[in-house]
């Protein structure tokens, strides 16, 4: 039987910031965007580093309470909803209280009314018009975690304030000037409901699909994962990876040999307090992006003995980083984190819509 009562773990602090999502850690949270923890290095990164950190004085008042239980789940992401509607009282394009906030209260079913909505978008046509549409030269993350915004409220990408966003992924070599996370939050956007990439730019190559799923295997380690070192897998990319390659794997061996061997090495990565670290660190995120792959594939993080060590699954080891006021903490032990508490949000929606039996969270099919 699994243990409730979760052991205790001693971080350090990472240097750098947490991206995506993202995209960016995971992200494209500028995430992750649907963002990657690993992204906080800036090495690789699809958002600028932005500590929200509550501070030391709230530690102690914001103590972890939750029970780690999947019963629970909706709770706790209702809790995530009302700590960010009140902590993001002015919603605006951004890593941090833009995108993603508004992904995952429109995600999670949250009630959101008008004016909240019109004020994130006035904000994200305001930074177009003030960059003339380029939101960034080098992260095109940041159009693909836009792009995953814009379709879970129901605007058009292709067609918002007179820029087309989708043009911007369309090419495929600024996309993959990031690295691997230009290519994974590239297929999430566009698969999100299907959009085709635009053929009448200027670009040296055109983005398929086909190139961005190509260019992620070739990525992929020989130890089964993906990240900044062949010779060590980092569990974020390598589970962002996983959720752009699912929606492939059924007609493309290729593609399922790939999940098959990354989500071995997923296993094998899992501590023995059952964290996942990035960088040499434990994090919500890193918990988080794992959870929400192996829901993406049909594998729950609570049950499946090759995520449990010492009994204790990934997800209780991600209920763990939990605070009272419904926020998540980056490292146990710290203060409340908007990126942790963002990504957390939408990857436990992603674990709670599993659980439910329905399409996948990147799938927005369901919101057309």
């Amino acid at each position: 039987m699994k243990k409730r009562m979760l052991c205790g773990l001693l971080a350090v602090l990472m240097a750098g910031c947490l991206a995506l999502g993202g995209c960016g850690s995971t992200e494209p949270q500028g995430d992750t965007q649907i963002s990657t923890n690993a992204e906080k290095n800036d090495k690789d990164n699809n958002i600028d580093n932005e500590n929200t950190d509550a501070g030391s004085d709230n530690v102690a008042a914001n103590a972890p309470v939750l029970d780690a239980d999947p019963a629970n789940n909706q709770a706790v992401i209702d809790g995530i909803c009302a700590f960010l509607q009140s902590e993001v009282t002015q919603p605006t394009y951004g890593t941090v209280g833009g995108e993603w906030t508004m992904f995952d209260l429109v995600r999670a079913g949250a009630e959101v009314d008008e004016a909240y909505v019109n004020l994130y978008l006035s904000g994200l046509t305001k930074a177009l018009n003030d960059t003339n549409g380029v939101l960034n030269e080098r992260r095109y993350t940041e159009y693909s975690r836009v792009v995953i915004a814009l379709s879970a409220l129901g605007q058009n990408p292709a067609d918002f304030a007179g820029y087309n966003l989708i043009d911007k992924i369309s090419d495929y070599e600024s996309v993959c000037q990031q690295g691997l996370s230009g290519p994974i939050w590239a297929l999430l956007a566009m698969d999100s409901v299907g959009y085709e990439f635009s053929q009448d730019i200027e670009a040296e190559v055109v983005s398929t699909r086909e190139a961005f799923v190509d260019y992620i295997l070739k990525k992929q380690h020989e130890l089964g994962g993906w990240g900044y070192d062949p010779n060590e897998p980092d569990p974020d990319f390598t589970a962002m990876a996983i959720v752009a390659l699912a929606p492939y794997a059924k007609e493309n061996p290729e593609v399922q040999a790939a999940i098959d061997t990354a989500v071995q090495a997923l296993s094998e990565l899992q501590s023995e307090n059952g964290m996942y670290e990035s960088g040499g660190v434990a994090t919500a995120e890193s918990c988080a992006q794992v959870v929400l792959a192996l829901a993406t594939i049909g594998i729950d993080g609570d049950t499946d003995e090759r995520f449990i060590k010492n009994g204790i699954s990934v997800y209780d080891a991600l209920l763990s980083f939990a605070l009272k006021d419904g926020s998540f903490c980056h490292i146990k032990g710290d203060g409340m984190d908007m990126i942790a508490t963002e990504q957390t949000g939408y990857c436990l929606i992603g674990y709670e819509r599993f659980l439910d039996g329905q399409t996948p969270l990147f799938d927005l099919s369901d919101m057309k």
